[in-house]
Parts: structure tokens; C-alpha cells; sequence
């Protein structure tokens, strides 16, 4: 029997030290953890605030690669918004450069037309022929044109399209017209002719 209370009383005391084993180490864990909590809250809260070091350093990176980028993109705009006016210069330039060639061509063609039949009336005038071939196909048009207008169908005006003053003068109407002019200057001018005046000509300079 006492072998039996010792063997009783060995169990009890293993007993015990292993309960006070488990709950020291159930204490400690305890303890272990409130203090990494504790860590991990007063890290975080650095974080937050930007104090944490290995937070601002990355982010400090973070910032610098996106002021690069900014400027970057405000030089690649810059470049692109530059383009964009030179090529709408140019352009603009080469469209009055045309405009203005066309203008010049088309009145050097007027010109010369005209000059050209204003020297055959000045021609025909001095040699006493204003019945040329030319005038009496105006003639003849002329009545043809007057009766087309009387009939029941009128031809269409003409469409023009274009920054141009264009009268619809027919070639008999200038020349008409530039007859008169030849008869009324001498009439004009006749008192001044004399031994000192002499006789005035009209031309037409280009």
C-alpha cells in the first residue's frame, strides 16, 4: 500500500508541473501575441502616417517615376500640338499660294483676250471696216438671242462659283462700247487740237 500512495502521489506532482508547464506556455503565447499585435498596429499606424520607412521609400520612387512621366507626356503634347500648327500653316500657305496663282492666270487670260480684240476693233476702225467678221457673228447673235427670249423656253443663267465679280458681257457689247469710246474722245479732245495740240490717240496699256 504504500508503494501504491507513492506511485499516487509521483502522478499527482507529474500532474501538476505538467498544468503549470501548459499554462505558463499558454501565458506566454498569450503575451507573445498581444505584443505582435501591438507591432503590427503602431507599424501600420506609421504607415498611415508616412513615418515607416520601408513605405516611404518606395513610394518616394513611385513619386519620381511619375513626375518623369509627366513631363515626359508634356513634352511629347508640346511636340505634337507644335506639328499640328506647322502643318496647318504650310497648308494654308499653299492654298492662298494656289489661289493666288489661279487669280493671276485667269486674269492674264482675260487680259490678253481682251487686248487682243481691242486691237483688231482699233484695226478695223482705222481702216474703216467696223463690218468685220466677228461683228456681224455678234450681230447675228444678238438677234438670235432675242428671239430665244421671246420664245417659251429661256436659256439657264450661267452658275459661277468662285470669289469672282463676272459680267456676263457678250463680245458685241464690248465692242460696241469701245466703238463709242473711240468716236466721243476725238469729239472730246477736238478743241484742243490745233498748231500746239496735237491730235490725241487712245491705247490700251496693259
Amino acid at each position: 500500500s504504500s508503494i501504491c500512495s507513492q506511485i499516487l502521489i509521483g502522478m499527482l506532482n507529474l500532474s501538476l508541473s505538467l498544468s503549470l508547464s501548459l499554462s505558463l506556455s499558454l501565458s506566454l503565447s498569450l503575451s507573445l501575441s498581444l505584443s505582435l499585435s501591438h507591432q503590427v498596429k503602431v507599424k501600420l499606424d506609421e504607415v498611415l502616417t508616412g513615418k515607416a520607412g520601408e513605405y516611404r521609400e518606395p513610394l518616394a520612387t513611385l513619386q519620381h517615376n511619375m513626375m518623369l512621366g509627366t513631363q515626359v507626356a508634356g513634352v511629347y503634347r508640346d511636340l505634337c500640338l507644335q506639328m499640328v500648327k506647322h502643318k496647318y500653316e504650310c497648308d494654308l500657305q499653299g492654298a492662298r499660294q494656289h489661289l493666288e496663282s489661279e487669280r493671276n492666270l485667269l486674269f492674264d487670260a482675260m487680259k490678253t483676250e481682251l487686248l487682243d480684240k481691242i486691237r483688231r476693233l482699233e484695226e478695223d476702225s482705222q481702216s474703216g471696216d467696223l463690218t468685220s467678221e466677228w461683228w456681224s457673228d455678234g450681230v447675228k447673235g444678238r438677234k438670235c438671242n432675242r428671239r430665244s427670249l421671246s420664245g417659251p423656253e429661256k436659256k439657264k443663267k450661267a452658275l459661277v462659283s468662285g470669289p469672282f465679280n463676272v459680267y456676263m458681257l457678250r463680245d458685241i457689247d464690248i465692242l460696241e462700247d469701245w466703238a463709242a469710246i473711240q468716236k466721243d474722245l476725238p469729239l472730246r479732245f477736238l478743241p484742243l487740237c490745233g498748231p500746239t495740240h496735237p491730235k490725241p490717240s487712245v491705247c490700251l496699256s496693259g
